[in-house]
This record gives structure tokens, sequence and C-alpha cells, in this order.
């Protein structure tokens, strides 16, 4: 189970089982594609297809998807994919394996069946050049082909009881299935003969798979009948009360949710970096991301930051850079009104009056009001707190400073 949010389709919380299949990215990615395309992304824009059923405020799309289990071409695990839109921009993405057998007997068999294809197409080829030892590597197919045969008699055997209670049309499928089979087995005594009996022996074995593919996909693939629908109404209630305290925060988290990554190459030296808006109590930071022995090296050199950062205030600064060890921190305070850098009214340097040991808390705006009088109303009040490798000059990052705080606040519509 997922719980993503459907404008960015970034993962917020995971859950499986113990004994679920293990999901490759790629794998992923296509689930998240599949389940935000199927969801109207808004009430206003609603344009049901006919696998999207609603009920009171209960939208959900449901579908057979087919997932690579292991390395083989032709393992595939079906499992049913729900997308159910839980609150506004938050979605909860079901996946479950079908409840039969008849999948992995199919794949199976059509791993076997690809093999012996393979070793086919091989001969055929030799065939058709005309080498002296084409009948003797048509009698060594034969060879290869009862090898197979004993692995695809199990699997069909393994079936036969799960497709007694299918319908007539599936019936026809698995029917054709097994005469194919029964012919080819026919064949494969006369490989070693003559040239025209391994061509059959292609034609049949190719038609033989098509029809394994065409039965698996008839199977799974056909559309839902609504009978789990009162199941799905109770994930649904249950997720929803579940979210209903943490979908703000889920949202906020997702948009404001990102690397460094994208800003290296416009900033090269950076290393990590902090805006806040202190008039409004916003901080925009990038994650670290970081494990073990670099976590706790990220920890110490924030803390140094944060001291940094105290220093400076309670100075009544409104920039200033240090070097440490093999860091450049720097700091920088400035005032907006609107998207518009001003200048303070007056000249005379703010001077915090809280001791050093009180919390921040009021300091930001009593520092509008020393500045602007009348106009504080009007101010915002910005901080960037920056961390560059040791060799970046200082000119370098006081002139990047004001570029990054425009790049950041576009991003993220500050």
């Amino acid at each position: 189970a997922l719980v993503s949010t459907q404008s960015t389709g970034k993962v917020l919380v995971t859950h499986s089982y113990r004994q679920a299949q293990r999901l490759d990215p790629s794998d992923l990615l296509f689930i998240l594609f599949i389940a935000h395309c199927s969801l109207p992304r808004s009430p206003i824009d609603i344009n049901y297809s006919e696998q999207v059923s609603s009920s009171d405020e209960m939208q959900y799309h449901q579908q057979t998807i087919f997932i690579r289990k292991g390395d083989q071409q032709d393992n595939y695990l079906p499992c049913t994919l729900t997308a159910v839109s839980i609150r506004a921009g938050i979605v909860l993405i079901l996946l479950a394996e079908a409840k039969t057998a008849i999948a992995p007997n199919i794949c199976r068999a059509l791993q076997s069946l690809s093999e012996l294809s393979r070793q086919v197409d091989v001969v055929v080829t030799a065939a058709e050049k005309g080498p002296p030892d084409t009948l003797i590597s048509a009698g060594e197919l034969s060879t290869s082909f009862l090898r197979v045969k004993g692995v695809v008699d199990f699997y069909f055997a393994r079936m036969e009881k799960d497709m007694e209670s299918v319908d007539s049309q599936l019936s026809a499928q698995w029917g054709r299935v097994l005469d194919n089979w029964k012919h080819i087995s026919d064949i494969a005594q006369n490989l070693g003969r003559e040239n025209r009996y391994l061509y059959e022996f292609e034609r049949i074995s190719s038609n033989l798979i098509t029809d394994l593919r065409r039965l698996f996909y008839s199977i799974y693939c056909n559309e839902w009948d609504g009978e789990i629908h009162e199941d799905i109404a109770q994930i649904y209630q249950s997720v929803s009360l579940g979210l209903r305290d943490s979908s703000a925060f889920l949202l906020v988290k997702a948009q404001r949710n990102f690397t460094l990554g994208n800003y290296l190459s416009d900033f090269p030296g950076i290393v990590h970096f902090l805006v806040i808006n202190r008039t409004q109590n916003k901080i925009i930071v990038p994650s670290l991301g970081a494990q073990g022995k670099s976590a706790r090296y990220c920890h110490k050199i924030i803390q140094t930051l944060a001291r940094f950062h105290r220093k400076m205030v309670h100075k009544g600064y409104l920039g200033g850079f240090m070097r440490k060890s093999d860091l450049l921190f720097s700091y920088k305070l400035w005032f907006q009104n609107g998207s518009k850098v001003v200048s303070p009214d007056t000249d005379i340097q703010f001077t915090p009056v809280q001791p050093r040991s009180k919390l921040l808390c009021g300091l930001y705006s009593d520092m509008v009001r020393h500045y602007f009088g009348a106009r504080a109303q009007l101010v915002e009040c910005y901080e960037l707190l920056t961390i560059h490798i040791g060799e970046v000059p200082f000119e370098y990052v006081n002139d990047s400073a004001t570029r990054l705080m425009h790049v950041v606040c576009s991003d993220f519509n500050t």
C-alpha cells in the first residue's frame, strides 16, 4: 500500500506484508503513473471511464497489472491495482497479488517453451543455410524437447483442476492450447528425419506460445464487476479517518521536500542552505538524506551553523561570514515589501534587548519596527544561511546570496 500526492507523485507512506513481492524502482514508477493517470485531478473536471467508480465522495480506479517476478522473461505476477482518492491531492494505492495458482503455472510453462523456441530458431537458421549436420541438430532439438515436455506436462497438469471451473470462452482457449501441445509432441518424434517436420514444429510451437499468452491475458485482464466495492469503501473510510489530522502536513511535506542536487549546477561549492521567512514563520531547507557517519557529520555542522546564526542575531548584525575547518558559513538578513527588497529607514543599528538565554520569538518583529517604524506592517523579514566549501571566496557567496534567494522563492512560490 502506498500513500502518494496526486500533483507531484511523491510517495509519502508505504506499507507491505513480509512475504510481499519486491518492487524494482521501475515497477514503482509504473504503478504511480498508472494510479495518477486513472483518477480525475479535481472534482471540477471529472470524466469517468468505464473502470472508474464513485460513491458519495469516494473515487477509485481498478485494473490488473503484471509485475515481472525475478529475471525470467515470461514470469509475470498478476496484481490488482486499486487507486483511491482519499482527500484532495492524496491518493491511496493498493497493490494485491491475484488469488490464483494459474498464473505461476502458465508463466513457468511459457518460460520453458520460450527457451525451446530460441533453440528452434537456431536450428531453423542452420537449416536455411543448409549445413551438412542440419538433421543432426534437429535430432538434438528432439532431445531438448523431451526435457521441456516433462516440465510443461507437470504445469499443465496442475492447471487442469483450475480450468474446469472457467467459462466457455476460457475453456475453448485452454482446449486450443492442449491441442497444439499434443500436435507438437507428435511432430517432435520426427524432427531428425526431414526438415519439413522442423518447419512445422517451429510454426506450432510459436502458435502454442501465442495461445498461452492470450489465455493468460483473458484470465487476468477482464473488466471488474464491482463486487469488491464494499471492501474498497471500508478501506477508504479507514484510511481517510487515519489521515484526517495529518493530510495537510503530508501535502506540505511533499511540496517542500527536495534535495540540494537541484541547485548544485547553478551554485557550485554550496553544501547546505536555509531560507527563512521570519514574518510568516516559514522555512525552506533541502533534505540531507545522510545516514551513519555522514548523518553525524551533517548534524555537527548544522549545530555549528545554528551557533553562528544566534551569534549574528544577538549582536544585531545583518550579515556575516565564518570560516571553520574546511567550511565557510554565511548569514544574511534583509527586508522585502512584496517582491521588492527595501532598505531600513534608519542607519542606527538594532541592538536586541533580550538576554542571550531567551528564544528569538519576538526579536524579528522588534527589528522590523526599529528599522521601518510606521511601515513595519508592510515589510517582511528574511534570512539566508548557507554552508559552502572553505575555498569559495567571500565575494562569490555574497554575490550569489540574492540570486539563490530569488531562485528558491520562485521554486516554492514564497
